[in-house]
């Protein structure tokens, strides 16, 4: 994080700033929403890839056998977000589903297959951010820097992915609310001649 940014009013307006932003894009619907996590994707997956290429020569793959794969997938349950949206939902999302479903594996694995058989593993350093740290000595000062930056974007794609899927989630109950407070003061205006 930039020192500039670590605290006070810098880190409330750079907050307030960036969910002000991504809201807005969620705004604009779900086709900007989708190109905008295509862009984003396109940005955040190269540089795992360059960090795999760089660990190649020095993989050792005896280092696999203790990694603990314990890892969080989430917003799988999102899909309920688009499929109003989809032509065909029941053709096209579960031939979707499949592909995502390997690309996200290969995405999880690749790295971290790359990063842990080409890096002495020390289980007490992998904590947030230690990709960073694995690229930067696979590679460079450059590839931790493009790392870092994918990882940040990759959080706001999946901020603005549950901003989606919580904004489409909530519209039904809110609209029902809705109806039902405009009855029960349509009622009191009625009994109470407030009118």
């Amino acid at each position: 994080m930039n020192p500039a940014l670590g605290r006070g009013v810098p880190r409330a307006f750079a907050i307030i700033g960036l969910t002000a932003v991504l809201t807005l894009l969620n705004y604009r619907g779900l086709t900007v929403v989708s190109w905008v996590a295509i862009c984003l994707g396109v940005f955040f997956l190269p540089p795992f890839f360059v960090m795999g290429l760089i660990a190649l020569p020095k993989l050792r793959a005896a280092r696999w056998l203790v990694i603990d794969l314990h890892n969080n997938l989430n917003y799988w349950d999102s899909i309920n977000t688009l499929a109003g949206e989809v032509k065909n939902p029941g053709k096209t999302l579960p031939k979707a589903l499949f592909y995502v479903v390997i690309f996200v594996v290969v995405a999880y694995l690749y790295p971290l297959l790359a990063g842990t058989g080409a890096v002495s593993l020390n289980r007490g350093q992998w904590t947030d951010g230690y990709f960073a740290d694995i690229t930067k000595l696979l590679g460079d000062a450059w590839l931790m820097w493009w790392v870092q930056s994918a990882a940040a974007l990759s959080n706001m794609g999946i901020f603005v992915a549950e901003m989606s899927s919580d904004s489409t989630d909530h519209a039904d109950p809110i609209a029902e609310k809705s109806k039902v407070l405009h009855l029960f003061l349509q009622q009191i205006f009625i009994d109470y001649e407030i009118l």
